[in-house]
């Protein structure tokens, strides 16, 4: 059998912003660049979201 597999994977980035108030803090880290070796390195497995199906397997004759 041949199945096909969605494995999910959460991750976070933490910033630490200076900023009037939450609203400020909130817009200046949207605008904030995305640190890609901290996403890597917080990888974390989903696995409640992971999905798996059968699929056909066209290689046999």
């Amino acid at each position: 059998m041949k199945y096909e597999i969605i494995k999910y994977y959460s991750t976070f980035c933490t910033l630490q912003i200076d900023a009037a108030n939450e609203t400020d803090a909130f817009r200046q880290v949207e605008r904030t660049p995305v640190n890609e070796v901290q996403i890597i390195n917080n990888l974390e497995d989903w696995c409640d979201a992971d999905e798996i199906r059968e699929i056909s397997d066209n290689s046999k004759s």
